[in-house]
């Protein structure tokens, strides 16, 4: 599991009607808290107290349930991953009477915690994970103000997520100043106190909370085991009695050394050494196997042995060789060392590593290690790794940057086209003047490719399809997709037949090429209106690897470092606008970044052009449609921010799409 910097978690849980002091709602027939209807009927209905929620702020002894096998797995292999974090609770709006509004899919905050402990409960089934926190450090938010919160997920979890902790903030800062003005029901002097005190305290527990998660150790996978049986089974002792035959080998010109039959070894219930009978072509012959001391326990994953030798003939254990009398040869027949060798050089025995070491480095020092880890495994796993995501999330940054080839002798980068419809516009045609084959620069690539690894270069080829699904990957890459499902050993399985006379420029080979074990493809893909949906045809045979990057982690991406007051402005509109599509990438990071380099602007006036230009031109909205009004009257209180003072042409462009709504005029930037 793993948190952005600056981030806390965050847990969905059910709207108690009762505040979640511990006791039962009334009418939960009637109330819509969130839990299936049938829960509430068979078990609050009925006074039983199993809801995972209903003690989360109880004056004593507070707590919270996470039955999530994901979270409990996590801390099961770090038992301290929670200790010290800050976890919010959310879930629906909800009103006093009719409890969370039908329809409404915007997240409020209920409270928090600064986790004390995170028991794991294996008393009941299904396991839960009991989560406490410190005795002064949890608070509930009013329900007069629930503040709207934006959450991203969580790596490694699914029932986690994460959010910003300025917004946490920003949200207490606002209950406690409109709390005082009005009268909350079932609000109290305490509830009040426990809030103040984690308005105060929250920039030191967030400090405390990343230390905490900076000395955690790496985890260790747990080896689940079961324990062998105590008792003979019926298996076992037929297998004890078990006697196999070995004929001696056939006299042939290449049977110089005779191959030995294994004997299968006894099962772990014996107690003494074994004399298994096997004859040989001398009856009278007796081997001896020792036989195998039982354990004490094996991984849940390992058949038995009595199974193992009841699914097979040939044991794994250790076992004596059974020697078969010696074939006798003419003196002079010695075994020609032609036909021993191997007919084949070795090839594919070591997985292509894709990123090389010395561009491993460099992206690991602009994004996470779980991406780089999931392209790692990608490029083990598969020849077409696809990577996904929005414009601008640094997808081409990353693809030209897994190999150490600064000098492109081993990268060819192929942009894709929307005319494309077959597998000439990759490849190439056959010219019907000269009766040679015309190829792309593709082609030829594919061809240095396979003569590089004839020569013993082993190093690895790639090529980076750009806009990969700007036509239909099928129509133009069918080819490749069959070939590349052989065996990398099969190189007569994995050659592409170009056609013609002769390859143009390349006289002297033959009009095809073998995709080597050594080639690579990574496609970068986007997903918008203009782009044809991938085929489950063509998402079989690759890896799909989201990347995502927008606010801070864009910035740090690019490599730029502005003040937290600017970087938490782009961050509240990535917040806006991200769901529509529209947000601040790497790519908009770096046009930032040269803007401050080349022109001598203030930090905010640079921004206040990029998000103008290149942010907010991507939104769209629609008169009449409420969820545009509410994104509207959302821009519009994120530009008379103070410290949107500079950022004067955003604010007059929101400004224009209020009035363009209002009039009933659609809003298009282009």
């Amino acid at each position: 599991m793993r948190l952005d910097t600056g981030n806390v978690l965050a847990a969905k849980m059910n709207a108690h009607r009762h505040q979640w002091n511990g006791s039962i709602c009334a009418q939960p027939q009637g109330w819509n808290c969130g839990a299936d209807a049938t829960f509430r009927e068979n078990y609050c209905a009925a006074g039983v107290s199993r809801c995972f929620h209903i003690d989360v702020f109880k004056p004593v002894s507070p707590r919270f349930v996470v039955p999530d096998t994901t979270v409990i797995q996590a801390v099961r292999e770090q038992p301290r991953l929670l200790d010290d974090q800050i976890l919010v609770f959310y879930g629906g709006r909800f009103g006093a009477q009719q409890g969370i509004v039908q329809g409404d899919v915007e997240h409020a905050l209920y409270g928090l915690y600064r986790v004390k402990d995170a028991v794991l409960d294996d008393s009941r089934t299904p396991h839960r994970l009991l989560v406490e926190p410190h005795r002064d450090g949890w608070a509930m938010l009013p329900r007069l103000k629930l503040g709207q919160a934006t959450l991203r997920s969580v790596h490694g979890v699914a029932y986690l997520k994460q959010l910003r902790a300025k917004t946490l903030a920003d949200i207490i800062t606002q209950a406690l100043e409109e709390v005082g003005a009005q009268k909350v029901d079932g609000w109290t002097a305490e509830h009040e106190k426990n809030l103040k005190r984690a308005s105060e305290q929250l920039p030191q527990w967030l400090r405390k909370a990343e230390e905490a998660w900076a000395k955690l150790p790496a985890p260790q996978a747990l080896q689940r085991v079961v324990q062998a049986p105590a008792f003979p089974s019926a298996m076992a002792e037929k297998l004890s009695k078990l006697k196999i035959v070995t004929a001696p080998p056939a006299a042939t010109e290449l049977s110089v050394h005779p191959v030995p039959e294994l004997v299968p070894a006894p099962p772990p219930d014996l107690e003494s050494a074994q004399l298994v009978e096997v004859p040989t072509a001398e009856p009278s012959n007796l081997v001896e196997v020792p036989s195998v001391a039982p354990a004490e326990s094996v991984p849940i994953d390992t058949p038995a042995p009595a199974a193992q030798a009841e699914a097979t003939t040939v044991a794994e254990a250790p076992a004596v060789e059974a020697t078969p009398a010696p074939v006798e040869t003419p003196a002079a027949a010695e075994p020609e060392p032609e036909r021993q060798a191997v007919s084949e050089p070795e090839i594919g025995t070591a997985p292509v590593a894709i990123p090389e070491p010395d561009a491993a480095a460099v992206l690991a020092e602009r994004l996470d290690t779980p991406l780089i880890t999931a392209l790692s495994v990608a490029f083990m796993t598969k020849s077409l790794v696809i990577l996904t995501g929005a414009p601008g999330a640094g997808k081409s940054w990353i693809a030209s940057r897994l190999l150490d080839d600064a000098s492109r002798e081993r990268t060819v980068i192929v942009p894709v086209a929307s005319t494309w419809r077959g597998r000439e516009d990759l490849l190439g045609y056959v010219n019907p003047i000269t009766g040679s084959f015309e190829a792309t620069e593709f082609t030829h690539f594919l061809c240095d490719t396979e003569e590089a690894w004839s020569r013993g270069d082993r190093r690895a080829r790639l090529v980076v399809f750009e806009e990969f699904n700007l036509s239909q990957p099928e129509h133009w890459l069918s080819d490749l997709l069959v070939r590349l499902e052989y065996d990398p050993e099969l190189s007569a399985d994995r050659k592409v037949v170009l056609g013609g006379s002769a390859i143009a420029g390349r006289p002297s080979r033959p009009c095809e090429v073998v995709l080597v074990p050594s080639l690579r493809f990574v496609a970068t893909l986007n997903n918008d209106h203009t782009v044809k949906p991938l085929s489950p045809r063509v998402l079989d045979r690759a890896a799909l690897i989201e990347v995502s990057s927008s606010g801070r982690v864009a910035l740090e991406r690019a490599g730029l470092a502005i003040s937290d007051d600017l970087a938490d402005l782009i961050d509240d509109l990535n917040d806006l606008i991200a769901p529509r599509g529209a947000a601040f990438s790497v790519r908009s990071a770096r046009s930032l970044q040269r803007a401050l380099a080349a022109n001598a602007l203030k930090p905010s006036h640079a921004l206040d052009l990029v998000l103008a230009q290149e942010v907010l031109s991507r939104v769209r909205l629609l008169a009449g449609d409420p969820r545009d009004e509410q994104l509207i009257s959302r821009l519009q209180a994120w530009s008379q921010k103070p410290e949107c003072a500079d950022l004067t042409v955003c604010a007059a462009r929101i400004a224009d799409w209020a009035e363009s709504l209002a009039a009933g005029r659609d809003v298009f930037q282009a």
